[in-house]
């Protein structure tokens, strides 16, 4: 008995033999992703319900699209809350940024949205 597998181009083999069904292009033509493997979504905000409450500098950054950098920059001018997690003696711990604090900071900035007459 022979195995049937499916190609990642779209036509199931069984043994050598290309199943004859599979369109004038000769199972060339590549399948759609969504049928094999699961949608990724792409990093962004989180929904409202999920939305954490402190993230450290590499997730705020995917969220918010901010440097590093930028991030430390308006925690040392006070413009968002941080809050450092490192133990007594230690040189090294964690720093993480209030999502509301960087939210409503970046809200703070926002200019437009409606029509301005003058």
């Amino acid at each position: 008995m022979s195995k049937q597998t499916v190609s990642k181009w779209g036509g199931t083999t069984a043994g050598n033999k290309q199943n004859s069904n599979t369109g004038n292009d000769g199972g060339r033509s590549p399948v759609s992703a969504t049928a094999q493997q699961p949608a990724v979504k792409p990093p962004g905000r989180p929904a409202p319900e999920q939305r954490p409450e402190w993230v450290d500098a590499r997730r705020a950054g995917a969220i918010f699209n901010l440097s590093r950098s930028t991030l430390y920059r308006l925690s040392d001018e006070g413009k968002i809350k941080t809050c450092s997690l490192r133990e007594r003696g230690k040189l090294r711990g964690k720093r993480l940024f209030s999502y509301c604090g960087i939210s409503d900071f970046l809200n703070s900035r926002a200019t437009g949205g409606e029509n301005q007459t003058a």
